[in-house]
């Protein structure tokens, strides 16, 4: 049945038949594939071949490509290398017509390797003849002409069919068409038209009265010119061809027009331009199909060079797949017996599933728990740090050296900076990370309430945004704001009443940038350096989380701190 299918398809499928239907062929060989089996390789690669052929003659493009791409692949299964040297000169012929000759020359190029492998010197000559059209239209006309020649050689030393150099003779004499110097300029075209018309080669004849009419017409032969144009036309409307009917058209009103008919020529030409704009249409209609075509064909082109890597490792192995699929068959056969033991092993795999699922739950329990451990870490660490506060705050309450009360209240808020960061972390956080916003607000009313036994009227300016870090950077951070607002409160102002100090805390994204300036008398950095624990504090805490130190005096002191956003901290000493 598969081979009926074929062999109708191929019918409908020939050119120069008056009963060639491509669609109608189309649609035999699909049925072939619907009956055929995966045994069947030779005939389904006929099949898509035949689907390949239908779609190029009628143009389409996508249709042609893929099934001859499929045809291919079927063909390297059964190393029929002139079968795949054929799908991919086809492929090439079609990316010829689009115009796209990079890819078009590579296709002929593999084509050739395999017609050569094969001593296919028909199809070796019309590859050449390909590639040297190639190169004529990129304007390469001496690469063109090399190649031209070589084909004819080879059709005149292996004795080819005669019909297959008419093609290559006629791209020969194109060469010459405006070569007026060249003797017997025509006689390549002369000969290949006596080719293809005693073989009713109604394509090749078409062509071939086309391009004779262009030369008649160069020439100034007008009258024979428009004899040839005529015969062009009306056997390229026979087959209905339409790029051949636009040139025919084209070039009969050009030869109308310098004969003086007027009427003839405007006719022509409109026929010229309905029939190009027909083209023109499915061009356009056909051009996103042609990106991917490119793409189709590239992926194939990457699929078959795989299959050729793995067709020697193929080929070693066949014994070995029927090996196994014996294997699998019998496999097949104890599955099917047993199938009563395998719902058996799904009902346990479920309950194995519900253990698994019970443990999941168990586990986010305990994370959960270690948590709310972590949390109560945080509290106690937290409420430990608050004694030590309370401890010093009586210390200082019975402590009658004001200096001494001082140091201690200075330590108060070290410490107090500290207890802050646990305190957000078990009351607020869901992870390891606090606020510096809300975190910063509350250091900073600390220090103010520890200094409020100053008379002095000091406004604290604040611009913090909300930025998230972790207790690594946290700690550091709240130790360098107590220390740089504790400094400011104690010695930027001593000959002042009043006076402000900002404070800014902002990130781009990468980096976080802390600034705290005020308007103070300024401090001496030449003392400072040696004799300010608070700043050195400040400057080592800016080490610990990787950043940058700077501190001026302008107007008062600024001190400017920038570190990155994320730090390894395992690198934190």
């Amino acid at each position: 049945m598969i081979d009926s299918y074929i062999q109708m398809g191929t019918f409908l499928n020939n050119r120069n038949s008056i009963y060639s239907d491509y669609e109608k062929a189309i649609e035999f060989f699909e049925m072939g594939l619907e009956v055929s089996t995966t045994a069947h390789i030779l005939q389904r690669a006929s099949c898509f071949e035949g689907i390949g052929d239908a779609g190029r003659y009628l143009q389409n493009v996508i249709i042609a490509t893929e099934n001859y791409a499929k045809a291919e692949l079927l063909y390297r299964k059964l190393e029929n290398y002139n079968k795949i040297a054929t799908c991919l000169h086809r492929t090439g012929d079609l990316l010829l017509d689009q115009k796209n000759y990079t890819l078009s020359k590579s296709h002929y190029e593999k084509a050739l390797e395999f017609y050569t492998k094969e001593k296919n010197w028909l199809f070796v000559a019309s590859c050449l003849s390909n590639i040297g059209e190639i190169y004529v239209l990129q304007g390469r006309k001496e690469d063109g002409l090399h190649n031209f020649n070589k084909a004819l050689a080879l059709h005149e030393n292996h004795k080819t069919d005669p019909k297959h150099s008419a093609f290559t003779l006629f791209e020969v004499g194109k060469l010459y068409l405006d070569s007026l110097h060249i003797p017997n300029r025509d006689k390549y075209f002369n000969k290949a038209l006596q080719i293809v018309e005693q073989d009713n080669l109604l394509d090749g004849i078409a062509y071939g009265n086309i391009l004779m009419a262009n030369l008649k017409y160069n020439d100034g032969e007008y009258v024979e010119a428009k004899n040839y144009a005529k015969k062009g036309l009306r056997i390229a409307l026979s087959y209905g061809h339409k790029i051949k009917i636009r040139m025919a058209y084209l070039i009969a009103s050009k030869i109308y027009e310098k004969m003086g008919a007027y009427d003839e020529a405007l006719q022509n030409y409109k026929s010229y331009r309905e029939i190009d704009t027909q083209v023109q249409q499915k061009e356009n209609n056909e051009f996103s199909a042609e990106l991917e075509t490119k793409h189709q064909v590239e992926k194939q082109n990457t699929i078959l060079l795989q299959t050729e890597k793995e067709k020697n490792i193929a080929k070693n192995q066949r014994n070995l797949i029927i090996v196994f699929l014996f294997i699998f068959l019998f496999l097949v056969l104890i599955l099917i017996r047993y199938q009563i033991k395998l719902k058996k092993s799904n009902k346990m795999l479920f309950q194995k599933k519900e253990e698994i699922q019970n443990m999941n739950t168990s586990l986010v329990k305990t994370v959960n728990y270690k948590n709310i451990l972590l949390k109560e870490v945080h509290h106690r660490v937290k409420n430990n740090l608050q004694i030590i506060c309370s401890i010093l705050e009586m210390q200082i309450d019975s402590s009658g050296n004001s200096k001494l009360q001082e140091k201690l209240q200075t330590s108060i808020d070290r410490i107090f900076s500290m207890a802050l960061v646990h305190e957000q972390l078990y009351s607020d956080g869901k992870d390891e990370t606090i606020d510096a916003q809300g975190y910063f607000y509350d250091i900073i009313n600390s220090i103010k309430s520890s200094q409020k036994f100053t008379n002095k009227k000091i406004l604290v300016r604040l611009q913090i945004e909300a930025i998230h870090v972790n207790l690594q950077r946290a700690l550091p951070l709240g130790m360098i704001l107590n220390e740089l607002i504790t400094n400011a409160y104690k010695y930027a102002f001593d000959y002042q009443s009043d006076g402000f100090i900002n404070v800014s805390l902002k990130s781009d994204g990468s980096y976080v940038f802390l600034d705290i300036s005020d308007n103070g008398s300024g401090i001496d950095l030449s003392k400072a350096r040696t004799n300010s624990i608070g700043l050195q504090l400040a400057k080592d805490f800016t080490t610990q989380i990787r950043g940058t130190f700077t501190c001026f005096v302008k107007n008062g002191t600024h001190y400017k701190i920038a570190f990155p956003m994320m730090i390894n901290t395992a690198k934190i000493s």
